[in-house]
């Protein structure tokens, strides 16, 4: 019976029906009093209800009771790291972000290795705080000293703060390289070379580190040496790097795979070499490579330049659905609402699944604005209150999905604009 509650209380947090969720947990509680997911789930039912002080101290509940080890069915780590991980994004959502960050370390404490989602967090906390004072007190923490936190500062653009992290890390490969990005990106173009030379004479010399130390010497205007060309004449592997270098000096026609382009374009937009991309994909002149190079814009967070090519190239008419589908979350994310429910439905006609989500929201938000607008004249209209709490709710089941495209939104490299 007690398992029987946490199921209905899951399948109407799945339907958005939080109300009546919190009512069957409260039930529930007063017959098993010691069934930590019950309160877990209380928390998470109470976060999407708005009632943070009530989410926290059920969440707050779990942790004391701590992961349940008895007769119930449990799912692990909801008296630990799952109340922690909450925890940490309802103490963000409030924006207090000193509790956020030790939440989110507590999580990393006590989750098992394969849980990620914390050492994000981090980065976005820290970003409102104090940074001195802070990077001091996670390097006290041995937990935050790892690839995974040093990655997570380089993906928001901590680049100092990651080389903090990297000295408490043992040598390594990996470490090398994260290191070589870290001074890349901080414009520290000879200490980048230096490392990329201990590299090559230890044997590592994958075609990402040597186009990286091409683009050192081309960042310093300084010339390729010989024992390089050297070097890329006797690996056939690295013949298509030879043709980059033709082309870039002299050039020539490049006649390179499409993947092996994409993974050049790729390399350039990570380490902002982005009017270098473009002049790139415009010299090349392959009309198919257009679209795909707008769509890389798009995944690595250009989120303007995207725009542009995808606007580009719908004016000629062939931007296919997947495309469409981006510029309509780039629309989205401006807030216009009509642009963005026109391109969702037109990459819907393409057959891009997920896009009825997008028609779905689009649809929903201006219900939300009219309600919101009809409760203003009518302030004291039960009914409006009703239908405004219901279509919150449904927006926020369609936040949570998994409908929009995996990407960052602090990654986007010319947010300026």
């Amino acid at each position: 019976m007690a398992h029987a509650y946490i199921l209905l209380a899951k399948v109407k947090i799945k339907m958005g029906s939080y109300f009546e969720a919190k009512m069957f947990l409260k039930r529930a509680i007063q017959s098993y009093p010691t069934y930590t997911d019950l309160y877990y789930l209380l928390g998470i039912t109470n976060r999407r209800l708005n009632n943070r002080k009530e989410a926290v101290e059920a969440l707050d509940s779990a942790i004391r009771l701590g992961d349940y080890t008895g007769i119930y069915i449990t799912e692990e780590g909801s008296g630990s790291y799952l109340s922690y991980y909450e925890l940490g994004e309802i103490y963000r959502e409030m924006e207090n972000n000193p509790d956020a960050i030790k939440s989110y370390i507590q999580c990393i404490k006590t989750a098992p290795p394969s849980f990620l989602k914390a050492y994000e967090k981090i980065p976005i906390c820290y970003e409102k705080l104090e940074k001195e004072e802070l990077i001091t007190k996670f390097l006290e923490e041995e937990c935050l000293c790892s690839f995974h936190m040093a990655e997570s500062f380089i993906t928001h653009e901590f680049y100092k703060e990651a080389l903090m992290i990297l000295k408490r890390i043992p040598k390594s490969a990996l470490k090398l390289e994260l290191e070589i990005s870290c001074f890349i990106q901080l414009g520290l173009y000879e200490i980048a070379q230096a490392l990329l030379e201990q590299c090559f004479k230890i044997g590592k010399k994958k075609e990402s580190l040597i186009l990286l130390y091409i683009y050192c010497h081309w960042s310093q205007q300084l010339s390729l040496p010989y024992e390089f060309f050297t070097e890329l004449k006797r690996n056939k592997k690295l013949r298509w790097i030879s043709s980059l270098l033709r082309w870039y000096h002299d050039g020539d026609n490049l006649e390179i795979p499409n993947e092996k382009i994409i993974f050049i374009v790729d390399l350039m937009l990570t380490y902002r070499f982005v009017r270098l991309s473009e002049s790139f994909i415009s010299k090349i002149d392959k009309e198919e490579l257009e679209l795909t190079y707008g769509k890389r814009l798009f995944l690595k967070g250009y989120f303007h330049r995207s725009a542009d090519n995808f606007l580009h190239i719908m004016k000629e008419k062939k931007l296919d659905g997947e495309g469409t589908f981006y510029l309509g979350e780039m629309m989205l994310e401006k807030g216009k609402i009509d642009d963005a429910n026109y391109l969702f439905q037109e990459a819907y006609k393409q057959d891009v699944s997920r896009a009825r989500y997008g028609i779905s929201y689009c649809q929903l938000y201006k219900a939300y604005q009219l309600v919101s607008k009809a409760k203003q004249n009518l302030v004291r209209n039960s009914l409006l209150l009703d239908h405004l709490n219901i279509i919150t709710e449904e927006l926020h089941v369609l936040e949570m999905g998994q409908w929009r495209t995996t990407w960052n939104r602090l990654e986007r490299r010319n947010k300026e604009r």
